[in-house]
């Protein structure tokens, strides 16, 4: 097994993020900016992404030192694409809706 993905749905304040600290050598995509709230348990890196253009240029070489990548949470990550779509006009609909096409991009 090369990779193994798995995605961990539960309610707030459960344990998700920590959870995610506990793989081995962990990088966290922290996208609804709650990282903070691991306190001793967060034994990773932490990326505290305010926009999508905080990550979009990452390479393969940034990630080498890791062997786990968290994106906290999937849902905040979709919708800070989104929002950087949003920033194109021919992604936009005339009621600045995002478009179909650029909703499959996300």
């Amino acid at each position: 097994v090369s990779a193994i993905i798995t995605y961990i749905y539960a309610d707030p304040g459960v344990g998700k993020t920590s959870l995610g600290f506990t793989a081995d050598k962990a990088i966290s995509f922290d996208f609804d900016r709650g990282a903070h709230r691991t306190g001793e348990l967060r034994r990773g890196a932490v990326v505290p992404v305010q926009q999508w253009a905080d990550i979009e240029n990452i390479k393969e070489q940034d990630l080498a030192p890791y062997n786990t990548v968290v994106i906290d949470t999937v849902g905040a990550m979709l919708e800070s694409i989104k929002t950087h779509l949003l920033k194109t006009a021919n992604n936009r609909q005339q009621d600045g809706a995002l478009k179909l096409k650029a909703q499959g991009l996300a």
